[in-house]
């Protein structure tokens, strides 16, 4: 971009794209701004002031951007997902550095999905890693990562987390350790599961009948901006997503469900809403009326588990075809929950 004695808008605005960062905690890109005037003292000086000045309005105007008002699956993630994938959940670190319910988890105290990851790759999580989806299916789990993984984008990562083996697979750096294989594509996306699943996705990335999920990821740019999210379709994409949490005696009642979208966000605690839209409405009083009957016994145990007091300080609703829960919750129960 050269920039005249005069500055267009469109100059400005293209400057301001450079300079921004994007959503996902960013790399930063140079910007020189040349100018076409002849050289000279003075006009140096003038090409200074001008050079500036457009840094000037470019800062202000990424610092005027409205913040997002919905979410989404970051743009090199959303390709790579399994159209297989039943349940789609997102945690946005970048979104919660500044939150004082995450305060825990700068300081050390992290969940055990996330810190396997760091185990089998001697990263930081806080500091290399933007944002983590899952891909939930009844076979199992894939997490994607998004971050800054080598010294620089384009070049290999290098880890020396101990116990780690290494290997490529058609061209892509592969980590293991314990049974967890993470597979980096480039230096800002990584896969992190069993090796056999990582390396089905990517054979299946050139197969023109693999097809993302595109419900769920459209589902995913309906939610309101947040911090973490999940988004489920059926009873098998709420069995995939509860794992081994969801009662046996639930199944049935459950299979009546068509959608379920869940997001939270971070303050002082974790305010977690959850709606599931049913078949009929008769489906979603009889879940209403099952989770209302769960909840009060879980209020009156004496020592409730984790799950079961923040149930118990829940609210369930249900209108039409609806039913929504609200829950929140501290960072020691998130620590706490089975994952």
């Amino acid at each position: 971009m050269k920039v005249g004695r005069h500055a267009s808008r469109a100059d400005v605005a293209e400057l301001a794209d450079a300079l921004d960062s994007g959503s996902s905690g960013g790399n930063p890109v140079e910007v020189q701004v040349l100018s076409s005037a002849p050289s000279g003292d003075s006009l140096r000086c003038a090409a200074l002031g001008r050079r500036t000045f457009l840094l000037l309005c470019a800062a202000l105007s990424a610092g005027c951007r409205p913040a997002p008002k919905h979410s989404r699956v970051d743009a090199a993630i959303a390709p790579l997902l399994p159209g297989s994938s039943a349940a789609l959940a997102g945690l946005r670190i970048d979104r919660l550095k500044n939150k004082a319910w995450f305060r825990p988890f700068l300081q050390g105290r992290k969940p055990a999905a996330l810190r396997r990851f760091e185990q089998c790759t001697g990263m930081d999580l806080a500091r290399d890693v933007w944002e983590v989806v899952w891909s939930l299916s009844a076979g199992g789990s894939v997490a994607f990562l998004r971050g800054k993984f080598g010294g620089s984008f384009g070049q290999e990562p290098r880890f020396d987390a101990p116990g780690i083996s290494r290997r490529n697979y058609k061209t892509y750096y592969v980590l293991e350790k314990d049974g967890l294989t993470v597979l980096f594509l480039g230096a800002g996306v990584a896969m992190m599961g069993r090796a056999a699943d990582l390396e089905r996705i990517v054979d299946n990335r050139d197969r023109e009948a693999e097809q993302p999920p595109l419900a769920l990821i459209r589902a995913v740019e309906e939610l309101t901006a947040c911090e973490l999210w999940l988004v489920a379709r059926g009873g098998a994409g709420l069995r995939a997503a509860a794992g081994e949490t969801l009662p046996l005696k639930a199944g049935p009642v459950f299979d009546a469900l068509e959608e379920l979208r869940l997001t939270a966000t971070a303050a002082e605690m974790l305010d977690v809403q959850i709606n599931g839209v049913f078949r009929s409405e008769q489906d979603a009083l009889a879940v209403r009326d099952g989770l209302e009957a769960l909840r009060q016994m879980a209020s009156v145990q004496t020592v409730p588990a984790t799950a079961l007091r923040v149930a118990s300080a829940a609210t369930v609703e249900a209108s039409n075809r609806t039913v929504t829960v609200r829950a929140s919750l501290t960072f020691e129960d998130w620590l706490s929950l089975p994952g």
